[in-house]
């Protein structure tokens, strides 16, 4: 899957915060959010005259954008924090300007949790955690 693919996983899910999501899809969809939004700010600053408007179109733009990008970006943190084995409320925190920019850096480093938790298996372990899960099973019925 590529960067594209990720970010379009992000939005195909945007109502749904059970799960974990990995932080491939996270860092996919912080980075084209970002390259979106300067895209966006330079096609608003080009071809807008800013100078009679009372909001430059840039700003019109940009804010578009950033409220239709709102839910799914807060149901994608909150799937990554389960997968970090950390409760989804701490999504709240990027209502708070400075500790909304560390929460999504920390998702972006913050590696998986390996083992299965309360939001399921690990998505990035899945296929060896299924294997093993049968092998506990083959174990058990002997």
């Amino acid at each position: 899957m590529g960067g594209a693919d990720w970010y379009l996983v992000a939005w195909k899910r945007t109502f749904d915060i059970r799960g974990r999501s990995q932080r491939k899809e996270f860092a996919c969809f912080f980075v084209v959010s970002l390259v979106v939004a300067l895209a966006l700010l330079v096609l608003g600053s080009e071809f807008g005259d800013s100078e009679g408007a009372v909001v430059p179109p840039a700003r019109v733009l940009i804010g578009f954008y950033l409220a239709a990008i709102i839910i799914p970006k807060t149901t994608l943190t909150v799937r990554r924090l389960h997968d970090v084995d950390m409760s989804g409320w701490l999504a709240l925190l990027s209502l708070v300007p400075c500790a909304g920019l560390v929460l999504d850096v920390f998702c972006m480093i913050a590696d998986t949790n390996p083992r299965p938790n309360r939001w399921g298996v690990s998505p990035k372990f899945s296929l060896t955690q299924r294997w093993m899960t049968s092998l506990n099973r083959g174990q058990t019925g002997q």
